[in-house]
């Protein structure tokens, strides 16, 4: 249908998510964490394929790509801090030392073993041929949250509180005699 290069494929991603960072900015957004694709090519979906080792290159491609972009944009803009995770390399960490995060299956599909029993979404890694359990889910959220700062509590609770009285205040003064 659309019949594009893996080059114009990677070049439309990239612009898609700097354009994404762009006009988000643009409306105000200063903190921004962007991470990269996890490997395709191992993934259950396409792990024991002939195309598994195409598809690492291709995200390898991408992420490279998407790195070298997000470094030029973040020196480019002021006011914005591009944060870059590396889903690519925790996936890899994970498949390569799964217990040490608690997963008993990191290579198949959770899913596709359903009806035999077999599937434990709390200890597998994969739900479907791509996407993560719950579980892993939960292992990219936590990992998403070391890499993002944590502003001082007090300091978040006197700018709710800030924009809270902000909103409630009446847009116009008048004078009563």
């Amino acid at each position: 249908m659309f019949n594009l290069e893996p080059l114009d494929l990677i070049t439309n991603g990239v612009n898609n998510i700097l354009g994404a960072i762009q006009a988000l900015a643009a409306e105000g957004a200063q903190h921004f964490l962007i991470p990269n694709m996890a490997d395709l090519g191992i993934s259950p979906e396409f792990r024991n394929t002939p195309d598994a080792a195409g598809l690492t290159g291709l995200t390898a491609a991408f992420n490279s790509a998407l790195a070298i972009a997000l470094t030029a944009l973040d020196q480019a803009m002021n006011n914005v801090e591009i944060t870059q995770f590396d889903v690519f390399g925790m996936v890899n960490n994970v498949i390569n030392n799964p217990t040490q995060y608690g997963f008993t299956n990191v290579t198949d599909s959770c899913v596709a073993n359903l009806l035999n029993g077999q599937c434990d979404p709390d200890t597998w890694l994969f739900w479907d041929g791509v996407h993560p359990t719950t579980a892993g889910h939960a292992l990219f959220g936590a990992q998403f949250a070391t890499a993002v700062p944590e502003p001082a509590s007090l300091w978040l609770i006197v700018t709710a509180l800030a924009l809270l009285a902000s909103r409630r205040r009446p847009q116009t003064l008048r004078r009563v005699d």
